[in-house]
């Protein structure tokens, strides 16, 4: 949520635990609405259920649209009312929107600023101190994202309307381009080479760090040859990894009508 909004957020819940001894003790608590208690309540239900079928992985990305309903609970307050009229309250507020609006500013992926001519006049000088190196490295990563995969699109044979991608979570959008042009399968480390084969899938895009053989055994037990290898940058604290494309041999199947039983593909 940020660093703004879960202080202010804090915040909150320690006014109106303090504001809600207070009435308390002074008599003048009202009854509360059961109705409205039920729909906060259901609000954590929901994300208790989301996190159980999700199990917790990848949370902030896929919960975010639950946090403007866990809120609910404090708006309910009569001690929150008073709160968000203080003028440190509302100063604190205005800071958080100003640094969420810094942040989107100079996002690496898309930066709103010109952060392509700033790492060109400066690239060499930012080279030197270790803070600038991490600067240089994050925004020229991230601003070739987009098209990481170009050097191997442009080796791809021409036959290639079916690609087999074998990794992790590395961003494949870059390979669907031109749009149309082509259907990415994923393949998992359990496939078997016959199983590949029968989806259709006649050249194949994997790198080497989730293999657990070497390499040229790899390519010996699925029977491929290596057409093309690329050292490609692909995520900032990482060192460049290996890609490969290498080309199934036929074992005599049918290659232009795959077994729709067994496809399991994105299809962009």
């Amino acid at each position: 949520m940020g660093f703004g909004l879960t202080t202010l957020l804090g915040l909150s819940l320690l006014a109106m635990v303090i504001g809600r001894e207070r009435i308390v003790r002074s008599g003048t608590a009202q009854p509360g609405d059961w109705v409205k208690r039920l729909v906060c309540l259901s609000a954590w239900i929901s994300l208790f259920y989301a996190m159980r079928k999700l199990n917790l992985c990848s949370g902030p990305r896929y919960l975010a649209g639950y946090y403007p309903l866990l809120v609910m609970g404090l708006l309910l307050s009569p001690v929150h009312s008073g709160l968000v009229r203080r003028n440190w309250w509302r100063s604190w507020a205005f800071f958080a929107y100003g640094l969420a609006g810094l942040l989107l500013v100079i996002s690496p992926a898309r930066p709103l600023w010109p952060a392509g001519w700033f790492l060109q006049q400066y690239g060499s000088g930012l080279q030197s101190s270790r803070l600038g190196s991490r600067l240089l490295n994050a925004y020229t990563t991230k601003g070739s994202r987009a098209n990481v995969f170009a050097p191997i699109v442009a080796a791809l044979p021409a036959d290639a309307s079916v690609l087999g991608f074998y990794a992790n979570d590395y961003p494949e959008s870059s390979l669907w381009k031109p749009f149309g042009a082509r259907r990415i399968l994923h393949v998992k480390r359990s496939d078997s080479p016959d199983a590949i084969r029968q989806r259709g899938i006649k050249y194949l895009l994997l790198t080497t760090d989730r293999l657990q053989e070497p390499w040229p055994e790899w390519l010996q037990r699925m029977d491929a040859r290596e057409l093309k290898m690329v050292k490609l940058k692909i995520q900032g604290h990482l060192p460049p990894l290996a890609w490969h494309l290498v080309e199934l041999k036929p074992h005599g199947l049918n290659q232009n009508h795959p077994n729709p039983e067994l496809k399991h593909s994105y299809e962009p």
